[in-house]
């Protein structure tokens, strides 16, 4: 279980946060750093993003979910957040073409997830969105829903850092 191996690597300073239905689980780890939502209406979603350092998206690269692309993924680029994603064939050809987050083996998740907390790689994305006007992105791609993990680093909060 992917998630569980994120849960399981955070440091006491960062924090995960879970939005989305069926992860009660998650409260039974007993970790003051991982925070379970629950389900959540699309605007508390994105005040929660909002406050968020980049954005996961971890469906397994198999059947249905290899075609997947969330509807979370339009809020994530249109609050300029990263996003590390389990590698599936439309998200890789969307990464690929406007560079808004990385794709990778769900063997590599882990530790590309690590470095994007220990070494902040996920502010080389941020630099995109500097870089580029999304506003103009057309959203009508995305679609579908999908249980959605934010991470946070405790010590910096969302905008330490960033270069701006």
């Amino acid at each position: 279980n992917k998630l569980l191996e994120v849960c399981n690597s955070l440091s006491d300073n960062e924090e995960l946060i879970v939005c989305g239905r069926n992860g009660e689980w998650l409260n039974e780890l007993n970790k003051p750093n991982i925070c379970y939502k629950g389900y959540v209406d699309s605007k508390k979603h994105d005040e929660i993003a909002e406050e968020c350092d980049f954005g996961l998206i971890m469906y397994p690269d198999t059947g249905y979910y290899r075609y997947v692309t969330p509807s979370k993924l339009n809020v994530y680029i249109s609050l300029n957040l990263p996003v590390l994603a389990i590698t599936n064939l439309t998200l890789k050809k969307l990464f690929e073409t406007y560079k808004v987050g990385k794709c990778v083996s769900e063997a590599e998740f882990l530790s590309t997830f690590r470095k994007w907390c220990d070494e902040k790689e996920y502010r080389d994305y941020q630099r995109i969105y500097e870089e580029t006007d999304f506003q103009h992105f057309d959203h009508n791609n995305i679609g579908h829903n999908a249980i959605v993990f934010i991470w946070a680093d405790r010590r910096t909060g969302p905008s330490a850092g960033s270069g701006a």
